[in-house]
C-alpha cells in the first residue's frame, strides 16, 4: 500500500492564512495523525512549508530532520535511509521512497488547495511561501523521475 498524506483545514467559517489544521499520515496499519489530541492542531499552511522544507532538507543529505507542526506539539522524526526516508512517531516507523512521499505530498496539498481555492490570496507570504515550496518539491521530484 501507498503512503497516504493529508492535510486538513480545521472547519472555522473565518478563513486565515494562520488557521488550525492537522495532518494525516498512514501507510498499511500504522498512521500518525495530529488530531489524535486537540493540542497537536497546528497552524496549517506553515506546517506544510515546514514539512516540505524538513522532507527537501532529509533528500538533500541531512541524515536526520524533525518536523514539529507550527505552534503544536505534534512531531514526526525524518530519517534519511539508502533508497527513501523513514518517518518514525511515538516508536512507531513509516517507511516508503523519496518518490513515494514526494507524491503524496504533493497530491496532500493539491486536495488542501482545493477545498480552499476560493480563499487563498496567494500575495499573502504564508500562501506565498507555501506555493515555493510547492515549487521545489515538485522541481525535485521532476528531477527523480
Amino acid at each position: 500500500m501507498s503512503i497516504i498524506i493529508k492535510f486538513t483545514r480545521v472547519e472555522d467559517p473565518d478563513f486565515s492564512p494562520f488557521d488550525l489544521g492537522n495532518i494525516d499520515i498512514a501507510k498499511n496499519t500504522t498512521r500518525f495523525s495530529s488530531d489524535e489530541e486537540g493540542r497537536h492542531a497546528m497552524i496549517l499552511f506553515v506546517s506544510i512549508s515546514d514539512f516540505i522544507h524538513g522532507l527537501l532538507s532529509c533528500y538533500k543529505g541531512k541524515k536526520r530532520v524533525e518536523f514539529v507542526g507550527a505552534d503544536s506539539s505534534f512531531s514526526i522524526i525524518f530519517l534519511r535511509k539508502d533508497k527513501g526516508i523513514q518517518l518514525i512517531r511515538k516508536k512507531e516507523t513509516i517507511e516508503c521512497s523519496w518518490r513515494e512521499i514526494f507524491e503524496s505530498t504533493i497530491s496532500g496539498i493539491n486536495n488542501a488547495i482545493k477545498i480552499n481555492e476560493s480563499k487563498i490570496d496567494w500575495n499573502h507570504a504564508v500562501f506565498s511561501d507555501l506555493n515555493d515550496a510547492k515549487i521545489e518539491l515538485e522541481k525535485t521530484l521532476r528531477e527523480l523521475r
